[in-house]
Formats: C-alpha cells, sequence, structure tokens
C-alpha cells in the first residue's frame, strides 16, 4: 500500500473530494451536524444536507462500480462505514490533532482509518487534493480493503496493479468513469526501462523493488500498466487472461508459475505491455458504470450537539485520542443522558483502562438504549471472558453474547473467531466451533489466527490430519512476526495435545481400556483480527486495545524479581524497552530456531545476549510491554 502510517490505521495524505458547489467556510455551518444513512455507508457533515447527500451518492456509485466489475466478490466488510465529511481545515483539526502539533507539518486533506469494529473515511471537503485525481488514495485503499476480505493473499504487483487501476476512477453526475489512463504512470513506463515482468511478478514487500526509497515508482507503474493492459487491451480482455491467472495462482499459490501458464512467454507479454504503453490512445475511458440513488434511499436527519460531541469522541477514541475524547463525552452525557452511542462510547474507554466494572456498566446501559448495537454485546463478551475466563456458566453467558453479536451483524468475524473458542470449551458446544472457525476466516481470510481457530477445532475434535494440516499451512504462510508467532503456538499446542493423547491412550491400555485421566484443557485465548488491515493481534485478548509487537536488539539488564517474573531492558533501534512477564515459564523461548526451554533457566543469564522478542503493548501508561516471545541468537 502506498501511503501507510502506522498507530494501526491507514493515512492517505493526498485525498479530497472538491465541492461541487465551490468551498465551504466553518463560518456558514457554526458546528452544526447533520447525518445521512445510504444503504450501505453513514456520512456525517458539517458542510450542510446537501454535501452529505452529495458525498453519499458518491461513495454508493464507487461500491457499484466494483460491484459491476467483480460481482463475484464481496464488497462490504463485516463492520460499519462512517464518512466524516468536513467543511474545511478547522473541522479537520478538531479530528486529527497530530497533523497541526508541527509548525510546518503535512495537513492531510483526508484519510482512511481502519479500526477493529468500524472503518473510517475522513475528508475535507474545502480541498481539492493533488495529481490528476484527488480521489486516487480513496479508491486505491477501498480495493485493498475489498481484496482483503475475499484473498487470504495476492501477488503484490496484481494487488497494487488493481488499487491503482481502481483509484484512478472518475465520478461524474451521471454515473463513474472507469480505467482512465495515470499520465504520471504512464510516463514512467514510457521513459523507464522495464523490471521484467517474472521478476515482478515475485516482488513482495521485503523486496528493495517495493520499498518507496528504491523505485517504487517503477513498480507501481508497472504493476498498473499490466492490469489496465489486462483488462483494456481487447485480445487480453477477450481471452479473460487476468481471470485466468487470479485462477492459476489459487491452484499453484505460485505468482510467477501462474504466469507462464496464464499468459505463456513472459518476456513476449513484457514487450507486449512497452507498445501498450506508447500507444496514442486508451480504451479505458469508455469503460463506465452507472449507479443510481434515489432521495428514498437516503435518510437525513439534524444531529443534536450531544451526537456531535459523541461523533467526534468516537472518532478520537478510535485514532488514539482517549484522553482528548473523555471531555467530549462527559459534556454529551451532561447533555442527553440516555444517549445510546455516548454510554457505549464510555464503556470502550473503561475497557482501553482496564476499568472492566466500569466499562460493562456503560456497555448494559448502551444495550438497554440501542439493542441494536453489535459492538456492545461483543465487547460485553469481552468483559465476562477477562473477569471469569471460561468457568461452566461464564462460558454460557460469554457465548450468548458472543451470539447475540452474530445476530446483529453476521459479518462481524471476530464474533466469530471468539465463539470458536468458547464453543470449545463445553462438551454441549464443541460441536459448533469447526463451523464458527470456519465463517471468520471465510469472512476475513488474511487472518492467519483464524486459521488457527480451525486447527483449534480439528484438534479438539480429533480430526488430526486435518490439525496437522492447518499446521502446515500456517508455518508456510506466516510471514510477518505476529503470524510467526501464531504459527510457533499451534504448532506447540498441537504438540502438547498429541502428547497428551498418547499419554491418555497408554494410561487405558494400563488399566484395562479405562482411561483415567482428566480431559485436556482446550485453548482459551480468543485470537482477534483489527480489519484495519494487516496488522494481527494473535493470542490477543484485549483484542481492540492491545498490540502485539516485534523488536530486535540486546538485552541491557535481566531481574528476576522473583522465583517466577521477570523485567528486563531491552535495547532495541526503536529505543530501550521496558518489558516484563508475570510467569517466566509461560514465556516461548526459541533457540536456533528450534523451540528450546533451556534459554529459561535462569533471567540473570540473559544480560548481553541479542534476541528477537514479541511482546504485547500494554495501554496502561507507564506500564512494561507483556513478554510473549524471546528468541536468543547466541
Amino acid at each position: 500500500m502506498k501511503t501507510l502510517f502506522s498507530l494501526r490505521l491507514l493515512i492517505l495524505f493526498a485525498l479530497g473530494l472538491p465541492s461541487s458547489r465551490g468551498s465551504i467556510s466553518a463560518a456558514e455551518h457554526p458546528g452544526a451536524w447533520v447525518e445521512v444513512r445510504s444503504p450501505h455507508f453513514t456520512v456525517a457533515s458539517n458542510a450542510g444536507e446537501k454535501e452529505a447527500r452529495r458525498i453519499a451518492a458518491q461513495f454508493e456509485a464507487i461500491r457499484a462500480a466494483f460491484r459491476n466489475a467483480f460481482p463475484e466478490l464481496r464488497v462490504d466488510a463485516g463492520k460499519p462505514m462512517s464518512v466524516l465529511a468536513l467543511a474545511d481545515a478547522d473541522s479537520m483539526k478538531e479530528f486529527l490533532p497530530d497533523f497541526w502539533a508541527a509548525k510546518d507539518g503535512v495537513r492531510p486533506a483526508g484519510l482512511f482509518l481502519g479500526s477493529f469494529d468500524k472503518n473510517y473515511a475522513v475528508l475535507r471537503l474545502d480541498a481539492n487534493g493533488t495529481g490528476e485525481n484527488p480521489f486516487h488514495s480513496l479508491y486505491h485503499e477501498y480495493t485493498h480493503a475489498i481484496l482483503r476480505v475475499n484473498f487470504r493473499k495476492l501477488p503484490l504487483w496484481l494487488n497494487e496493479g488493481l488499487a491503482d487501476y481502481y483509484g484512478n476512477a472518475i465520478l461524474e453526475e451521471n454515473g463513474i468513469e472507469l480505467g482512465r489512463v495515470s499520465r504520471a504512470e504512464l510516463g514512467v513506463l514510457q521513459h523507464t526501462p522495464l523490471i521484467p515482468v517474472a521478476t515482478l511478478m515475485k516482488v513482495d514487500q521485503g523486496s528493495p523493488l517495493y520499498n518507496e526509497n528504491s523505485p517504487a515508482s517503477l513498480f507501481y507503474a508497472e504493476s498498473w500498466g499490466l492490469v489496465h493492459f489486462l483488462l483494456t487491451d481487447p485480445e487480453a480482455a477477450k481471452n479473460k487472461l487476468l481471470a485466468k491467472y487470479f485462477k492459476l495462482f489459487e491452484e499453484t499459490d505460485d505468482a510467477e508459475e501462474a504466469g507462464h501458464q496464464a499468459f505463456g512467454d513472459l518476456k513476449n507479454l513484457e514487450e507486449r505491455l512497452q507498445r501498450y504503453a506508447r500507444q496514442p490512445n486508451f480504451r479505458g475511458d469508455l469503460l463506465k458504470s452507472k449507479a443510481s440513488l434515489s432521495d428514498k434511499n437516503l435518510a437525513a436527519r439534524k444531529l443534536s450537539r450531544a451526537e456531535g460531541l459523541t461523533l467526534r469522541a468516537d472518532f478520537l477514541q478510535h485514532s488514539g485520542h482517549s484522553r482528548e475524547a473523555r471531555p467530549l463525552l462527559k459534556e454529551a452525557l451532561e447533555l442527553e443522558p440516555k444517549l445510546a452511542a455516548a454510554h457505549a462510547c464510555a464503556g470502550y474507554d473503561d475497557y482501553l483502562t482496564l476499568d472492566l466494572d466500569g466499562s460493562e456498566k456503560e456497555f448494559s446501559e448502551a444495550t438497554k438504549l440501542d439493542p441494536s448495537d453489535f459492538r456492545a454485546f461483543f465487547y460485553l463478551a469481552e468483559i465476562a471472558y477477562l473477569r471469569k475466563g471460561y468457568t461452566a456458566q461464564n462460558t454460557l453467558q460469554v457465548i450468548a453474547h458472543l451470539e447475540k453479536t452474530a445476530q446483529l451483524n453476521p459479518d462481524f468475524a471476530p464474533a466469530y473467531g471468539f465463539l470458536s473458542l468458547a464453543y470449545l470449551q463445553r462438551s454441549d458446544t464443541r460441536f459448533k466451533a469447526l463451523d464458527a472457525a470456519l465463517k471468520a476466516n471465510w469472512l476475513e481470510p488474511t487472518g492467519l489466527a483464524y486459521v488457527a481457530d480451525t486447527g483449534n477445532a480439528y484438534m479438539m475434535l480429533g480430526r488430526k490430519e486435518e490439525a496437522h494440516a492447518v499446521s502446515t499451512r500456517l508455518d508456510k504462510a506466516a510471514i510477518t512476526p505476529q503470524e510467526r508467532y501464531t504459527a510457533r503456538e499451534f504448532a506447540r499446542r498441537l504438540a502438547r495435545h498429541e502428547e497428551f493423547a498418547a499419554k491418555k491412550q497408554a494410561q487405558a491400555l494400563e488399566s484395562g481400556g479405562v482411561a483415567i485421566m482428566e480431559e485436556e484443557t482446550p485453548p482459551d485465548s480468543p485470537h482477534l483480527q483489527p480489519a484495519s488491515g494487516p496488522e494481527f493481534l494473535a493470542g490477543a485478548q484485549l483484542a481492540a486495545a492491545v498490540e502485539i509487537k516485534t523488536a530486535e536488539g540486546e538485552v541491557e539488564e535481566a531481574e528476576c524479581e522473583d522465583s517466577r517474573s521477570v523485567r528486563m531492558k531491552f535495547a532495541a533501534p526503536e529505543g530501550t524497552l521496558l518489558l516484563a512477564a508475570p510467569d517466566a515459564a509461560k514465556i516461548t523461548y526459541w533457540g536456533k530456531r528450534q523451540d528450546s526451554m533451556s534459554a529459561a533457566d535462569g533471567c540473570s543469564q540473559w544480560k548481553g545476549r541479542k534476541a528477537s522478542v514479541i511482546y504485547k503493548v500494554v495501554p496502561a501508561e507507564g506500564k512494561p510491554g507483556e513478554i510473549l516471545s524471546i528468541e536468543f541468537f547466541r
């Protein structure tokens, strides 16, 4: 993705939707908010109802274009999509304070934020954006979002090429124009020697060709050009070459081999692409997709001041500014004590600070005031789990909250991932676990933890071969530190399960065929993925509040505070990290890429050793990160 900014959100710096009626000043709209709901989006704006309706219609138009282009794909994520159409820079500053903190800082025209339980698009209506198409960044990232809910992985050239191709869509009064040529990228193709197509198809995120500080522009330009050629060249379109490549990649899981089978001689394809880039006219201008939307499909209403304050507070919470959100929530609840959204936000704030009593109270009130809020029921399930774990009665409560979540939002993957583990805890619900895990994996195929959940179900249902197949799949697919952690932990859990089963069988034989060992405890840590993107919270119990990170460096200090707990200072490139673990025996230790507990003999021996550490970020200020895994290099 071109414009990625961490802190678990995707920032789009070059985005703007220019008003069809000229600029709108804040003075004309002094803080008044209006909400317009279309079939698939909710638009909130302080620029008036007419602008809100226009933006809603435009978002529906681009969604319809994707639906027409990919009728077999899902084009909606399983979470709400909220669009904030802001009048001007002053309005944007209230939502994105960080960008105005520095005197000469970047002033974004908009951003796309993907969070655990909802997505946001924030647009500044008085900005014209930069480049040929001010809509480009939004459509680029929207394409990625669609691809993420349909494919576990795609070759990078295809992922970025499709995103750039549809990123160049142009909205018009009577519809949407697709396939417009990017003059900037076309210029790169016409004046720069191409990357060999065979090489292009093998580029991944670690390649220097994808690095923004090297010839990434050529990679993006050629990826876009190849997709444009495959979709609009008459012969390529007639032979459905791109569709063939999709199918062959799914079968082979090899980007280059799929290219050879679908396109034939890749050198010949490269020459055809060069000729295509130098032609004077392109067919892309003729591709249009119209979307009709009448006023009856757009429900509009004015928001109260309390609702406007809650709207802003909710966004600030999801963008890492909970402290700034608190006074807004306090005022909102003083103005409207029965505002369900404000209680839900207050519950989320307490959840982030681990105030489970306060969080449960607020979310419970939110469900009474608005029984349709699936997120409140989901967090009540998490709170119940965090309070008492999987005791017999509490498991029933967790399951009830999660089943209510799934009933209200059948496409919310985390509910099914969590349910799969909750179902495993009881013999009378265990048969449901596999279906729940498979549903989560289908809804969010990029999440390896949901794959692990299917493995947990196979394992506990006694389906050994399928469980091993899942372990192999995890090991092969794991790329990021979080994914590698997920794969390793599942492999360890599977090995322990088989050891347990072998002992149980041996004891049964010794006792005359009667098993005397109690049933193995099922896995109990919810594997939940924030759908904001590629980041994954493997094994996280605080799905929305916790990040898992990795760092390489050297142990500066290590203290064994008692017989079990450990604290250490870890020197990493980003600075010295304070890390801890309440029980050193529960850390996953690795030495020379093999599971090894020898490194845990004594933390006093860690000082001066180089290592890679996977740790869980604790949201409370000043608290050390929790060590999950250590791999010592020497």
